[in-house]
């Protein structure tokens, strides 16, 4: 609104200001009868000042603003949020010994073959979210937080307010030049908390790249007592995850679930920040060079 207002005003500006300059200008001229006679344009109006005006007013709010560009692309400057889903039914058995456990042994495995600048941060959830470690380059600190993971004993599962959580651990630990993937792992019943498609918004605005593993055998497997099942809800990862633009795994087995955390590494796909700030400040520069060019050429005032 305020980038509105101000352009609008300056072209205002701009045209009153011309106006009165042709004005006082015929005073001591005809110059509408010189321009007949030589078919040039002796007094111009000024458009292209005016737009290089309106581009550095826009470049100056902008800047102002501190914008930036997201964009898709591959790097090998990655940090990492691992989510390990810790609700009940993750010690469903059709994972041995369940589930929770598998997905511990994977992920840290997983942490094994990283870069070790690489910062990465562990996230555990069920139906609330809790940050087990933030993000470090500390690998045995990684993996020591990944092996405490336990079943949390909060009704439900709430997909979407962990990967909030896991955008807002990116934005608290300032990492913006580099690329920001998180690895959700879940059996993707998210049935308490903000909706995923909210958490994609959220995600997405903040330059995060979901990956998402789903585990559960198509049967299912019990957990708490021989009377319930759980299955893999894959319509909601794979939303999450392409919308995002990154990958979804349907595990069911311990060897798949290991090579898709492999595969999420080598991929290195995420969305990458560009601060666009400078780009505008040299833009305005240029443009201001070019202003006064003009003015002391083609747009030169005599008075």
């Amino acid at each position: 609104m305020i980038l509105l207002i101000g352009v609008f005003v300056l072209i205002l500006t701009h045209y009153i200001s011309f106006g009165w300059s042709k004005k006082h200008s015929l005073k001591f001229a005809n110059f509408d009868a010189i321009s007949n006679v030589t078919r040039q344009t002796l007094i111009p109006k000024n458009n292209l000042p005016l737009l290089s005006r309106i581009i550095i007013l826009i470049c100056v709010i902008l800047s102002l603003a501190g914008t930036g560009v997201w964009y898709d692309g591959y790097t090998s400057n990655l940090d990492y949020v691992v989510i390990i889903d810790a609700s009940g039914s993750m010690t469903a058995n059709d994972f041995q010994p369940n589930r929770l456990e598998a997905a511990k042994q994977a992920a840290i495995s997983f942490i094994e073959v990283l870069d070790a600048q690489a910062n990465v941060g562990v996230i555990s959830f069920a139906g609330s979210s809790f940050i087990d470690l933030a993000l470090t380059n500390e690998k045995s600190d990684v993996k020591e937080a990944i092996n405490n993971v336990n079943i949390i004993n909060t009704g439900g599962t709430a997909v979407g307010d962990a990967v909030v959580l896991a955008s807002n651990l990116f934005k608290i630990s300032e990492t913006q030049d580099k690329g920001r993937s998180v690895i959700l792992l879940t059996d993707g019943q998210s049935n308490v908390g903000i909706t995923i498609e909210d958490a994609i918004n959220y995600a997405e605005k903040n330059g995060v790249v979901v990956n998402t593993i789903g585990i559960g055998t198509p049967e299912g497997g019990n957990f708490i007592d021989e009377n319930v099942i759980t299955q893999l809800d894959n319509s909601t990862l794979k939303k999450l995850s392409e919308e995002t633009g990154g990958k979804f795994y349907v595990i069911t087995n311990k060897e798949e679930l290991k090579n898709a955390y492999l595969s999420i590494f080598e991929t290195s796909k995420t969305r990458v920040y560009i601060d666009a700030t400078k780009y505008m400040l040299l833009l305005v520069f240029i443009l201001l060079l070019l202003e006064w060019a003009l003015t002391s050429t083609r747009y030169k005032t005599i008075i």
